[in-house]
């Protein structure tokens, strides 16, 4: 039993010994095939880079031969494709002896374009009473005549431009705008100058308004009328018109005669002015929210909008302080 034994460990150890070989035999083959893989990879490479490098260089010679073939059919149109006119014309050339390559590039451009010019083409129509192809070379000759016959054309007359002997006194506001008043037609005309654009906006019954500030460029506060029977006016403008969006009396009935006050300033990071107006009873902010939109809020609203904001009055700090304090509570106590 125990030669048995070993004898089997002796096979178990001849098999192990061989599958090892072979393992190593096919990581070795394994390692060949993608060596050879890669170097198939880079003649593919290799061989599509040569074809587009040849497909471009046949582009440029068909180019470049197109282009020579225009050039030499250009050049013998000079002595009509006629061997003969050519001999002429060398032999009218002052210098003692045209150079080789010269002479070379006229007798090529003869013996290659000569047959294409205009005028031996023409001939050899003729010849072969072929009238599609004399056809062809006379088609529209008449244009070239024309052109150089007729006269220029007049030139249009300019437009009309209707005569009119109104005129409108205009006050320049910022510097790409102008509010100018019409009493003829109680209204006032704005014009807007926006990169390159003018825009006109007309403002019904604005002809005794002024304009108080432009809080952004279609947002303008105006002002008509003075003590308690003014006003002040937000307008926004809407393509040609103006839209009113909030106003307020210059003197209110609880003021005393003193004006509503006012500061306006730019208190954000945004390009626009803001407006504040407050008095003893009311607090509005006037906010452009873009180029022709606005945001009007009262009282509370504006308290909480500004708190955070920097510069703004004491009068008003104190007016949102007293809007925003809580209510004390009614104490009943006894009768």
């Amino acid at each position: 039993m125990k030669r048995v034994g070993l004898l089997c460990l002796l096979c178990f150890a001849a098999c192990n010994r061989g599958l090892a070989d072979r393992e190593a035999e096919r990581a070795a083959l394994a390692r060949d095939e993608a060596a050879l893989g890669a170097q198939l990879t880079n003649l593919a490479r290799q061989l599509n880079e040569t074809k587009g490098r040849a497909t471009a260089e046949e582009n440029r010679a068909g180019r470049s031969l197109s282009a020579l073939r225009a050039y030499q059919v250009s050049m013998v149109e000079s002595w009509k494709g006629n061997p003969e006119a050519l001999a002429e014309q060398k032999k009218k050339i002052t210098v003692k002896a045209i150079p080789p390559l010269l002479d070379q590039s006229l007798e090529l451009a003869q013996s290659v374009a000569g047959g294409e010019a205009v005028e031996r083409r023409f001939a050899r129509a003729i010849e072969a009473n072929d009238p599609k192809d004399i056809g062809k070379m006379v088609e529209w000759w008449e244009n070239a005549w024309v052109a150089a016959s007729e006269s220029e054309p007049d030139e249009e007359a300019p437009p009309k431009v209707c005569p009119t002997k109104r005129t409108l006194t205009c006050r320049p506001i910022d510097d790409d705008s102008l509010w100018c008043p019409d009493p003829e037609q109680d209204a006032a005309w704005a014009m807007l100058l926006e990169n390159g654009t003018l825009t006109v906006a007309r403002m019904s019954n604005g002809q005794t308004h002024t304009v108080e500030a432009r809080l952004a460029p279609r947002v303008w506060l105006t002002r008509v009328g003075s003590g308690d029977r003014g006003f002040i006016v937000l307008h926004t403008m809407r393509v040609t018109t103006f839209v009113q969006q909030w106003q307020t009396r210059i003197e209110t009935e609880k003021s005393k005669g003193k004006p509503v006050e006012s500061v306006k300033a730019n208190y954000d990071a945004d390009p626009f002015t803001e407006a504040l107006f407050w008095d003893d009873d009311d607090l509005t902010w006037l906010d452009p929210s873009d180029r022709d939109s606005v945001e009007v809020l009262k009282d509370v609203q504006a308290c909480e909008a500004i708190e955070t904001i920097e510069g703004i009055p004491a009068p008003v700090r104190e007016r949102c302080r007293k809007l925003t304090a809580p209510v004390a509570a009614v104490d009943a106590g006894t009768p």
